[in-house]
């Protein structure tokens, strides 16, 4: 699939820029305190065309959006649009191996009922990139941060979740920025950190955070219950409850925002990828479950080792997601554990994109 293009640069500088005549194309630049260069590649069509697409600002790597008002007639360059097909599709899901960034170019708004995001730390791991570590200036990452969380809040219903699993060091300043997106806070939930060393003049660090924060009222809500904590030796209770044991739900207790049971698994023969501490499925699958309902739509754009997929997959959730280096490991868990699931495609997630395509495939030039 090819596309006649037209390359141009502009200043970022101006508010609304007049492209050299006789083209009758005009931008409305969203960014007008910087002075940094776009180059911006039309497609030369003689028809008028609306819509948004996303630049690379550089060092920053935000996602910004241009919108163009119309396309002119003209013939130059002749540019491959590049598809990026799905590397793993389920009755229910769909990965893509590639920058979230360009998954969310293509979602529609108000789209996805949760996104669950466990996204680098920054802490300069090699996620398999080859040169592009993680490793930025805290104003960098800070900026990046704040770009995909702003496309998170974009995609999401109202009354839908946003989970994020992160350090505490960058915990308060996404929590910060998501209120001044007003989402409503629910939870700062304290996941047990166990087997951690000390780190010079602080405080034994023993504790990752996970925010909840909603796109206004929950649409759902779902109390989840944990069985009854028990000796593994004697079977025995481990607390006695102050006497009101005999008044504890059958079912369970309730959850709280402190999860003492969910460390990351270090254990080679629990993980996909040996060299990462990979998130335990319960920590996103306890996030689904408190905030969809069956058939519900969960977003994961740092795919990882695909424990927030396996999760969607086993509660009969419909799921989509990036991982940005490969997808290898995310396919072998669910050859795994769901050995009898098909290679097809849901057409029910047709309905999450701006367009929709018959294979699947985001459209990147």
């Amino acid at each position: 699939m090819i596309s006649v293009r037209r390359t141009i640069r502009i200043p970022l500088s101006e508010t609304v820029s007049r492209l050299p005549q006789p083209s009758p194309v005009w931008l409305v630049l969203m960014d007008p305190k910087s002075t940094a260069q776009l180059e911006l590649t039309f497609a030369c069509e003689p028809v008028l065309s609306h819509g948004t697409f996303p630049f690379d600002r550089g060092r920053d790597n935000a996602l910004g959006e241009r919108t163009l008002v119309s396309v002119p007639p003209c013939g130059s360059e002749v540019l491959p649009v590049t598809r990026v097909r799905p590397k793993l599709s389920t009755d229910l899901g769909l990965l893509y191996e590639t920058d979230c960034f360009n998954l969310f170019a293509a979602l529609k708004p108000d789209s996805i009922d949760c996104v669950f995001a466990d996204p680098p730390f920054n802490l300069g791991k090699d996620y398999g990139r080859g040169p592009m570590k993680d490793t930025l200036k805290k104003h960098e990452y800070l900026k990046w941060s704040f770009a995909w969380i702003d496309e998170c809040v974009r995609v999401l219903k109202p009354g839908a979740a946003l989970f994020i699993y992160i350090l505490p060091q960058w915990g308060y300043h996404l929590a910060s920025h998501l209120d001044e997106r007003n989402m409503l806070f629910r939870h700062w939930i304290a996941l047990s950190m166990k087997g951690t060393f000390p780190r010079g003049r602080k405080l034994y660090p023993a504790h990752y955070a996970l925010l909840y924060f909603t796109k206004g009222e929950p649409k759902a809500f779902n109390h989840v219950r944990l069985p009854i904590p028990a000796c593994r030796h004697c079977g025995k209770d481990i607390k006695d409850y102050g006497g009101h044991r005999k008044y504890l739900n059958p079912l369970g207790l309730n959850l709280t925002d402190f999860w003492e049971d969910t460390a990351p698994a270090r254990h080679q023969k629990f993980k996909t990828r040996w060299h990462i501490n990979e998130l335990k499925p319960m920590i996103a699958e306890r996030c689904i479950q408190i905030s969809t309902v069956k058939n519900e739509i969960v977003c994961d754009p740092f795919g990882g080792g695909g424990s927030t997929f396996e999760a969607a997959q086993r509660l009969g959730r419909y799921w989509v997601g990036t991982e940005i280096s490969t997808g290898a490991a995310i396919r072998d868990r669910f050859k795994r554990h769901f050995p009898t699931v098909r290679r097809t495609l849901p057409q029910h997630l047709a309905a999450v994109f701006k367009s929709p395509d018959p294979t699947f495939c985001l459209s990147l030039s």
